[in-house]
């Protein structure tokens, strides 16, 4: 099987390398297809979302990649898309007016019983001083408010591909707020994929985590993936790139994992259509 990504950030927004650096490594480790994914515009200005000025820019150096690898790389143009309640969606008419060939949507943004916005995966010591003061250590209450974000987002939006669906536990090797293993967290997750079954996208499994050196299993974690299985849930293997070299971190690895939970395919797009692959 060739191998695909759809989750890919350039210097659009917080990657680093260029449309064509990820088109040319793309190419020499024998992609099928290649989707470019920035960050979308945000209500509030960030340091990592692509400002909504560039978009003509982005929309037309993606067309240009598609017409230069024709026959050799299919390009598509994509974007991840947040969630917040009342703020932004990934189906908003602000997005669907971009002529996309796909859309992630994921979660990142949270609001604190505070009222503080901050992102559930961004540096541990300030995820860790927003689990002390705005929920008072509570650890569970931190990773409920994110099932609360991702389930709204399930149930009111519609999205090709749902991006790292517990992201959450990026920062749970340091801050150890929250237990996977325990029945509360295992029932949230079951509720989630009940949803994403319901909401008919495509689940990828994410090895951007691993290649940043935070935890050493994809999003989602083999027993997630096993459960999605069971549910008939389809799959697309993404690296969530930030770099060109990190294209296919852990692919191989991950690939064994995904067969391991029972799955033989994952959906890859060709030409312009999402197709069950056999992974072989």
């Amino acid at each position: 099987m060739r191998f695909s990504n759809y989750h890919t950030h350039s210097d659009f927004c917080d990657g680093l390398g260029s449309i064509d650096d990820y088109c040319a490594r793309a190419r020499l480790l024998g992609f099928s297809s290649l989707g470019f994914s920035s960050h979308a515009p945000f209500p509030i200005e960030t340091d990592w979302h692509m400002e909504a000025g560039r978009i003509g820019e982005y929309r037309s150096l993606v067309a240009a990649a598609k017409k230069a690898h024709e026959g050799s790389l299919e390009v598509y143009l994509g974007i991840e898309a947040d969630y917040l309640a009342g703020m932004a969606a990934p189906d908003d008419g602000r997005i669907s007016s971009f002529g996309l060939d796909y859309v992630i949507g994921s979660v990142h943004y949270l609001r604190s019983p505070r009222g503080r916005l901050f992102t559930i995966d961004e540096q541990a010591d300030a995820v860790g001083a927003i689990l002390a003061s705005d929920y008072e250590g509570n650890g569970r209450a931190l990773a409920e408010a994110y099932f609360d974000a991702l389930d709204s987002m399930l149930e009111k939006s519609r999205f090709d591909i749902l991006g790292h669906i517990d992201l959450l536990k990026k920062n749970n090797p340091l801050l150890r707020f929250f237990d996977e293993d325990s029945a509360w967290y295992r029932e949230r997750v079951r509720g989630s994929l009940e949803l994403a079954k319901r909401n008919g996208c495509i689940v990828e499994v994410n090895t951007g985590g691993m290649a940043r050196g935070k935890i050493t299993v994809p999003y989602p974690d083999d027993r997630i993936l096993r459960d999605m299985h069971a549910s008939g849930i389809p799959v697309t293997l993404n690296a969530d790139a930030h770099r060109p070299e990190h294209l296919d971190f852990a692919f191989r690895e991950t690939l064994e994992l995904m067969r391991s939970s029972g799955y033989r395919t994952t959906m890859q797009l060709v030409g312009g259509r999402w197709k069950e692959m056999a992974i072989d």
